[in-house]
């Protein structure tokens, strides 16, 4: 009675992890694509993508910020909600790439090529329907 029973955990555990080592040979083939076209970015970790590095670069943002800054107001929100693609789109130029987990994210800093992209319809650019179904009342038909 235990026996099929662990057979059958075993089995579920190693389609797991074929799936996972699927995904992550996928998630670096695509990157190394990328890099081959010169988009370079920050180096992931393996499980967490670029995730700790965000966190580590928020909290230092947040720390240098300190207490003198209570009471401005900044138009310029993006650098200070988000200071690593800041800080990235300083160090690697406006395309770049980074991962959150085993998804790699194209970051465009560039209005034409964004343009261009929103424009072609046979790329797929992960995009959902469902997504933007439920976002357009809010954000319209535009880029997101």
């Amino acid at each position: 009675m235990i026996v099929p029973f662990l057979l059958l955990l075993l089995l579920a555990a190693v389609i797991f992890v074929i799936k996972k080592a699927c995904l992550w040979v996928n998630t670096w083939r695509l990157r190394w694509r990328l890099e081959k076209q010169g988009i370079r970015g920050p180096k992931p970790c393996f499980l967490y993508g670029n995730v700790p590095e965000m966190q580590r670069i928020q909290a230092s943002s947040i720390k240098n910020t300190g207490a003198e800054n209570i009471g401005f107001v900044s138009h310029n929100y993006t650098s200070s909600l988000f200071p690593y693609f800041e800080q990235w789109r300083k160090q690697y130029g406006p395309i770049y790439t980074y991962s959150t987990g085993n998804k790699q994210h194209l970051y465009v800093n560039h209005p034409e090529l964004v343009k261009e992209m929103n424009q072609n319809k046979s790329l797929n650019l992960g995009k959902p329907s469902y997504v933007t179904k439920r976002l357009a009342p809010m954000l319209g038909n535009g880029i997101l």
